[in-house]
């Protein structure tokens, strides 16, 4: 007789979340994410048993990273200097004038 008891497996992530958890994740009503299913704009879903909506929370996570904006907190000298080049034309001489407007030394 074997003595040793197998364990159940834990599962890896959170349990799924039903629309009114997902809902409150996002701080939206239950109607807006449904409209999200409805135009295909929301984060993925699943459809269990052919009614019930669940949602894993690193969809949650996932998708609400893709729809930011802006850049993260970096220095901003490379960019100027990229966009002093365009502004000037490629012309030295006037990249380094570019520089000093986008400094704002230059009016």
């Amino acid at each position: 007789m074997n003595s040793a008891i197998r364990q159940p497996q834990q599962p890896t992530e959170a349990p799924c979340l039903d629309e009114r958890a997902a809902a409150k994740y996002f701080a939206v009503s239950a109607e807006t994410m449904r409209l999200w299913r409805r135009t295909g704009k929301g984060p993925r879903y699943f459809k269990l048993a052919g009614k019930l909506i669940r949602y894993a929370p690193s969809d949650l996570a996932e998708w609400r990273e893709q729809q930011a904006f802006g850049t993260p907190q970096i220095s901003n000298k490379p960019v100027l200097k990229v966009a002093s080049a365009l502004v000037a034309g490629g012309d030295p001489a006037l990249a380094g004038r570019a520089n000093q407007v986008g400094k704002g030394n230059i009016q």
